[in-house]
């Protein structure tokens, strides 16, 4: 009893504690297979989080409108700084690209709705946790050219990606230099019948990334 306390037992720092939580709400299956009300749960504190901490209403944010009328209402508080609260929220959306069944979980095209207004944000993995989370709703006119859209948000593939994705409908549409014809895995051109709902969610990541800049 009288020996000095561990690291083990000593109380974690409010960020580390935070993170450790939510580890531990995945690691529990509190989107996968655990009750109603954990996954309410879940998304009532994403949502608290976006409204009070990542857009209040005393920071001028341009994705703030966009996000929020996807995000129920909540009392207002002395907001978190910007830095934490992208952090914190990068922390749950690791968990939330996690959920097998997205439109299960409460409020879940409204969520979807919220990953896309997301991805235009410019600094730290937001964008890119955001696209993970819409790939949980194994879309149709998302799911061919995910991977694309994760380059983009990579400086190291951004130029290569900008030149080789062509978007131009396919009547028009060339291979791309490096783009094999027939290779799965070489997709560059744009399905039509994908254009109307792709081209959004490429125009807010390459929004993201020029802000970023």
């Amino acid at each position: 009893l009288g020996s000095p306390l561990g690291d083990d037992d000593a109380p974690l720092e409010t960020e580390k504690a935070h993170e450790v939580c939510w580890k531990a709400v995945d690691a529990c299956g509190g989107l996968k297979h655990g009750t109603k009300y954990a996954a309410r749960t879940c998304v009532a504190l994403l949502e608290k989080l976006l409204r009070q901490d990542v857009f209040p209403s005393s920071r001028d944010d341009p994705d703030g409108k966009d996000v929020l009328r996807h995000v129920v209402e909540s009392d207002a508080r002395t907001p978190l700084q910007p830095s934490i609260a992208q952090r914190r929220l990068e922390v749950v959306l690791t968990v939330f690209a996690s959920a097998p069944a997205p439109l299960s979980l409460p409020r879940g095209e409204q969520l979807r709705r919220v990953y896309e207004g997301l991805l235009a944000r410019p600094r730290g993995d937001v964008a890119l946790l955001s696209l993970r989370c819409l790939g949980t709703y194994r879309l149709p006119h998302l799911k061919p050219y995910a991977l694309r859209l994760e380059a983009l948000l990579d400086d190291a593939k951004l130029r290569e990606t900008l030149v080789k994705f062509r978007v131009a409908r396919e009547g028009d549409a060339r291979l791309p230099e490096g783009a094999r014809k027939g290779d799965d895995d070489q997709l560059w051109t744009v399905d039509d019948a994908h254009r109307a709902e792709l081209i959004p969610l490429i125009t807010r990541v390459l929004y993201g990334r020029f802000r970023a800049r």
